[in-house]
């Protein structure tokens, strides 16, 4: 009889069961991994919320950290006992787009995705298939730990965003959202030498942005957003009326009002930067998208975790403020109820072997 582990299962929007499953058995070229930390992506919480993006019965989880507890004969520059995150992500191979190498668009790929269509991290043991280093599985250097390593993915969406978007020395920068994915844009848009202005309708999380390096902030529900943007950055009339001067904006939140917001304070043939999905339709003016004519950009995350790692390492991502709380594992439920909240902190981790608090 299979050895039996603990999961945390989505069933229903807003209803999350701890459960028992079989233990992952890893193949030749695979890794199972045995998850200390495991934190609640944004995009789970469309899940939990809406039911948008997975099916129940599903077992989410890619935001985590842990050891390799088996790692397959044919998997190479990986131990019993290293600590690593890492992520499956396999394609059909079948269909019109991976025929035409596209792979990345592959219509079956989030079947076979850790969180999604495959077992995820929010399970006491999770099985990464086709190990390789460095692509599918990462070791996390001794220089940070264990908490701070359950982040790497969620600071690697960062990383992506802001080199898709090719943001550069002097740019003026504009990030909607002040939750872990904008706080993770606001850190590398720094680094890449813009001038960040972050908004959000949290005062605790605009504190966190300051505190992370955010030039200015602003409540946009206190506050005016265009009006803020126009008085740090100057006036920039354009001939169909008002309008900010930034050259970048991420949009990550994923509303109607932010979207609109997002497309009056760019500069005309600026960059809008399409973060967040929506879980409903929203309304949306596309008369001063076709006129100011910017560069829509939709980038695609996943490819940059080693270069997350090395900045974490190095010490030039500020990652405890971050972090919200710990719950242990038999409090996840609770878990996902806390971090729907804003108000209630950035990041929440889970406990995966801890049941004893």
């Amino acid at each position: 009889m299979a050895k039996k582990i603990k999961a945390i299962v989505y069933r229903a929007p807003e209803k999350m069961e701890i459960e028992e499953i079989d233990m992952p058995k890893a193949g030749p070229k695979d890794v199972v991994i045995k998850v200390k930390y495991s934190a609640i992506c944004g995009g789970e919480l469309h899940t939990y919320r809406s039911g948008s993006g997975d099916a129940p019965g599903s077992i989410l989880g890619h935001e985590f950290i842990g050891y390799t507890y088996e790692v397959g004969s044919e998997v190479e520059g990986i131990a019993e006992g290293d600590r690593v995150w890492g992520m499956s992500a396999n394609v059909c191979g079948k269909c019109w787009y991976c025929q035409n190498g596209d792979y990345g668009h592959c219509s079956h790929v989030l079947e076979q995705v850790t969180g999604h269509g495959v077992p995820g991290g929010h399970a006491q043991y999770v099985l990464i298939s086709n190990a390789v280093l460095n692509v599918t599985i990462h070791k996390i250097p001794d220089s940070i730990n264990d908490m701070q390593g359950a982040l790497v993915e969620p600071f690697s969406v960062g990383y992506a965003e802001v080199a898709q978007a090719d943001i550069k020395e002097g740019d003026k920068v504009v990030v909607i959202g002040a939750g872990m994915i904008g706080n993770s844009i606001l850190q590398f848009a720094k680094l890449a030498g813009a001038e960040v202005l972050i908004s959000d309708v949290v005062d605790s999380r605009l504190k966190i942005a300051r505190d992370c390096g955010a030039d200015y902030t602003v409540n946009s529900a206190k506050c005016n957003l265009l009006e803020e943007v126009q008085r740090i950055w100057g006036d920039n009339e354009w001939y169909f009326g008002p309008s900010g001067r930034a050259d970048a904006v991420f949009d990550t939140a994923g509303v109607g009002s932010t979207l609109n917001d997002a497309v009056s304070v760019i500069r005309a043939a600026g960059k809008l930067i399409l973060v967040a999905p929506s879980e409903k339709d929203v309304p949306f003016n596309l008369f001063p998208v076709i006129y100011k004519n910017p560069k829509i950009i939709i980038p695609m995350s996943g490819a940059y975790a080693a270069q997350t790692i090395e900045a974490m390492a190095d010490g030039k991502l500020v990652v405890d403020p971050l972090i919200a709380q710990v719950f242990p594992f038999n409090k996840a439920i609770e878990a996902f109820e806390t971090q729907v909240n804003p108000a209630n902190g950035m990041k929440v981790l889970i406990d995966m072997q801890n049941e004893d608090e």
